[in-house]
């Protein structure tokens, strides 16, 4: 090899040499810019978290990214701990350092999204939420909260092929099939919609996409199944968040004992008891006298069959706000015996007289025992308590029945229609009274409102229609 060569050849390795040099220093110069932004994005602590913990926190993230070792991290959790304690503006500040700083997590920018989405800024949380499904494609959570977002902002055409996205990869995400209804809803598809929504409903209980449900029977003329669901929805959780482990992760961090209750009650509709049992022992270790969070851990343990448990949490509760009439009322129903039962149900109504929940369970044990005079009494008190529901009227129908005052009766449950148009209790009680008294118009007219009912089962059904042939001779049509 000659001179020339050499020469040529040592150029070439000292030119790559060179570059290597030159990416190396620009990336070090890129990382150490990165890192001023970061340092100098670093908020004034917050005064309306004063928690030991909390502050602690807050000043080893500090430490972390100052120190600039790993100081991505030490920021991600600074960010966490502001946005998990209701300080957003701050962790949005930096979220945005870490979404130019670490790129390639997609947690970042779902954050990000979620509380501009919290703020209604729907535009800028749509395009975080199209950057984390680029990131990370295989995330459904991202997808779902952009196609979501879509909705509300009346674009149904561009949410509709990322729900049909998602059902290829989950064909079964209630989520997404209620999604496909709200844009079918949207393009006028009203039967279509109507198909999607009770399959989604009955996959999951009748509990996502009912409150839609709703608006679609009644605009197909199906008002008495729109009734049904709505008399429903009173007592049971018709909505129910779209899952983001992500921001579930943020929760972890909080220190705000009502908010940790919150996120504890909406992992226990999503059946996630790990993460709602870790959250409410967090907020009985920050707040150790705050009685929500006892009454909440009791629920729990009686979901785990913690029976002894979950009568130690509701016993707390108690004691620490003795008005908790709710409290009273789940601690009696885990009585040992029937003599302590009354001893609870007697303490609980002395602390909470205007409990309708306390005075519904007296006037049951006061039916049970024949003292009817008495149990009618607090079975009126629930019905004046509670003027919006109509439990308290069919306890009293009922006494009334059994005291031979059908009139009365039948009036009673004629006003619980009136708050309630077509509670298929108060129909099928009325069906059969009618059908056991021979007015047959009557009961023709309740047998035709019973079959309307979602709630009522065919076997349930099937006997009323027994009856009314039986009694008349002929079927009800």
């Amino acid at each position: 090899m000659n001179k020339t060569t050499k020469w040529i050849l040592l150029s070439g390795v000292l030119a790559v040499l060179a570059a290597a040099g030159a990416t190396a220093y620009v990336r070090h110069a890129r990382e150490a810019n990165w890192h001023e932004e970061a340092v100098a994005a670093l908020p004034a602590r917050p005064a309306n978290v004063v928690h030991p913990e909390f502050i602690r926190r807050v000043e080893a993230a500090e430490e972390q990214v100052r120190a600039a070792d790993d100081w991505r991290n030490g920021l991600g959790r600074l960010a966490s701990l502001y946005h998990a304690n209701g300080d957003t503006q701050e962790a949005a500040t930096l979220y945005g350092v870490l979404i130019r700083a670490d790129a390639g997590n997609a947690r970042w920018a779902d954050r990000l999204a979620s509380i501009y989405a919290l703020y209604g800024q729907l535009d800028q949380a749509v395009l975080l939420w199209r950057r984390t499904a680029e990131i990370d494609p295989h995330y459904l959570s991202a997808q779902l909260n952009l196609a979501d977002a879509m909705i509300k902002m009346n674009r149904p055409q561009e949410a509709a092929p990322i729900y049909e996205a998602v059902l290829k990869v989950d064909p079964q995400n209630p989520y997404a099939v209620v999604g496909l209804a709200k844009a079918d809803i949207a393009a006028g598809r009203w039967l279509q919609a109507q198909s999607r929504l009770e399959n989604a409903g009955l996959s999951t209980e009748s509990k996502i996409g009912e409150n839609i449900l709703v608006t679609v029977y009644e605009h197909l003329g199906a008002t008495d199944k729109a009734a049904a669901i709505r008399s429903r929805a009173k007592t049971t959780d018709s909505y129910i968040e779209i899952p983001d482990p992500w921001l579930d992760e943020v929760s972890d961090d909080c220190y705000d004992v009502f908010r940790l209750t919150l996120d504890s009650g909406a992992a226990r509709r999503k059946a996630d008891l790990p993460r709602a049992l870790r959250l409410l022992e967090k907020a009985i270790r920050v707040k150790p006298n705050y009685s929500l969070a006892y009454f909440q851990m009791g629920l729990l343990q009686m979901d785990l069959h913690d029976r002894e448990a979950a009568r130690k949490n509701l016993r707390t509760s108690v004691e620490l706000d003795p008005t908790f009439g709710d409290a009273w009322a789940k601690l009696i129903g885990l009585s040992g015996s029937s003599d302590e039962a009354e001893l609870a149900l007697a303490e609980g109504l002395r602390r909470c007289p205007d409990s309708p929940t306390l005075h519904s369970m007296n006037g049951n044990r006061l039916k049970a025992t024949g003292r009817l005079d008495e149990a009618l009494d607090e079975f009126k008190t629930v019905a004046r308590l509670r003027p919006s529901e109509i439990l308290g009227l069919i306890d009293c129908a009922q006494i009334y029945f059994q005291r031979g005052q059908n009139a009365l009766a039948v009036e009673t449950l004629q006003r619980a229609l009136e708050i309630v148009p077509d509670d298929p209790l108060v129909l099928g009680t009325l069906a059969v009274y009618w059908i056991g008294v021979k007015n047959e118009p009557k009961a023709h007219e309740y047998i035709l409102r019973c079959r309307t009912q979602v709630r009522l089962s065919k076997t349930q059904l099937l006997q009323l229609t027994d009856a009314y042939q039986s009694a008349f001779g002929r079927p009800a049509r």
